[in-house]
């Protein structure tokens, strides 16, 4: 049995085709790398053809960091299908630092579901928010698409030092999942050294 992999860097770009099992065992369920480099990225992309054949499941795992101006992270929007209307999408979001725990609920006003935060460009220098997506059951079409996140971000400057969040969204669609967008909430673009990965989960 052999899987086609397809590993891609906006930094450089390798390919690997038909590749049988066992023959790179640490990437066997590694889709997809994205990594931004000099040049700011208004957005990731992610193509899912053909995966609904080989994977039940997919898991996206992100550190990240945008050019918002102001606060200390940016909540980051997963578009599907391209479709970019905020009221198709929910979500319920749970997050505590050293002092309070809060929770909310909503629609991201740029539309998509809501995976995680990036780090800002007031946050301290050179740190990234960490993220790691479950995206469930993309290629079932009697569903509606839901994600769950956990994500963790340094906020300096608030008063407290760590942020750490629980989100839970929902794609009010049970379309076949075809591509992926990551785009920032309130900044225009990811920065360098951002850095994202999609895997596949068979079962």
């Amino acid at each position: 049995m052999s899987r086609s992999l397809r590993e891609s860097s906006l930094l450089n770009t390798t390919d690997y085709r038909s590749l049988s099992v066992g023959s790179v065992p640490t990437n066997e369920y590694l889709i997809q790398t994205i990594e931004v480099g000099a040049t700011p990225e208004a957005s990731v992309t992610f193509s899912l053809s053909g995966l609904e054949e080989i994977y039940r499941h997919l898991q996206l795992i992100y550190t990240a960091r945008t050019n918002r101006s102001v606060v200390y992270m940016d909540p980051i929007a997963m578009q599907v299908n391209s479709d970019t209307t905020s009221g198709n999408y929910k979500y319920h979001y749970l997050t505590g630092d050293s002092i309070t725990v809060s929770c909310y609920n909503g629609s991201l006003s740029a539309g998509g579901l809501r995976v995680g935060n990036a780090s800002s460009a007031n946050s301290t220098a050179n740190s990234f928010a960490v993220n790691v997506v479950d995206i469930l059951d993309p290629f079932e079409t009697t569903k509606n698409l839901t994600t769950k996140v956990l994500s963790s971000a340094m906020i300096y400057g608030t008063g407290t030092d760590n942020e750490a969040s629980f989100t839970s969204s929902l794609w009010l669609s049970s379309a076949l999942v075809t591509t992926l967008t990551l785009t920032p909430n309130s900044g225009s673009s990811f920065t360098e050294g951002s850095r994202f990965s999609l895997y596949g989960v068979t079962a």
